[in-house]
């Protein structure tokens, strides 16, 4: 249950990532 937070963040940073990328393919 420790890496709940951990697992978070990298969600989140995937999310963030993947939010840009797709951003940069549409443009």
């Amino acid at each position: 249950m420790t890496g709940r937070k951990q697992f978070n963040k990298i969600m989140h940073r995937q999310a963030t990532y993947w939010a840009l990328h797709l951003i940069f393919l549409l443009k």
